[in-house]
Protein backbone atom coordinates (compact mmCIF):
# COMPACT_ATOMS: atom_id res chain seq x y z
CA UNK A 1 0.00 0.00 0.00
CA UNK A 2 1.38 2.89 -1.13
CA UNK A 3 0.95 6.72 0.17
CA UNK A 4 0.76 10.00 -1.56
CA UNK A 5 1.79 13.08 -0.17
CA UNK A 6 0.04 15.87 -2.92
CA UNK A 7 -0.12 19.69 -1.81
CA UNK A 8 -3.92 20.34 -2.75
CA UNK A 9 -4.75 23.76 -3.74
CA UNK A 10 -7.86 25.25 -2.84
CA UNK A 11 -10.00 26.46 -5.90
CA UNK A 12 -11.20 29.87 -4.31
CA UNK A 13 -11.57 31.85 -7.63
CA UNK A 14 -14.75 29.26 -8.11
CA UNK A 15 -16.03 30.30 -5.06
CA UNK A 16 -15.38 34.00 -5.51
CA UNK A 17 -17.68 33.49 -8.42
CA UNK A 18 -20.71 31.46 -6.87
CA UNK A 19 -20.71 34.09 -3.83
CA UNK A 20 -21.20 36.89 -6.83
CA UNK A 21 -23.76 35.24 -9.04
CA UNK A 22 -25.41 34.33 -5.38
CA UNK A 23 -25.61 37.90 -4.51
CA UNK A 24 -26.29 39.03 -8.48
CA UNK A 25 -29.34 36.78 -8.63
CA UNK A 26 -30.74 37.72 -4.87
CA UNK A 27 -30.59 41.39 -6.20
CA UNK A 28 -32.12 40.76 -9.74
CA UNK A 29 -34.75 38.40 -7.77
CA UNK A 30 -35.70 40.99 -5.30
CA UNK A 31 -35.57 43.63 -7.77
CA UNK A 32 -38.18 41.60 -9.80
CA UNK A 33 -40.57 40.68 -6.99
CA UNK A 34 -40.57 44.59 -6.08
CA UNK A 35 -41.74 45.16 -9.54
CA UNK A 36 -44.20 42.53 -9.64
CA UNK A 37 -45.47 43.38 -6.02
CA UNK A 38 -45.93 47.15 -6.89
CA UNK A 39 -47.87 46.25 -9.81
CA UNK A 40 -50.33 44.72 -8.06
CA UNK A 41 -50.40 47.24 -5.61
CA UNK A 42 -50.46 50.17 -8.20
CA UNK A 43 -52.15 48.78 -11.61
CA UNK A 44 -51.21 52.12 -13.05
CA UNK A 45 -47.54 50.89 -12.86
CA UNK A 46 -47.85 48.65 -15.39
CA UNK A 47 -46.27 49.31 -18.91
CA UNK A 48 -49.22 48.85 -21.24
Amino acid sequence: MSTVNANLTYNYKVVRQFAIMTLVWGIVGMGMGVLIASQLVWPSMNLD
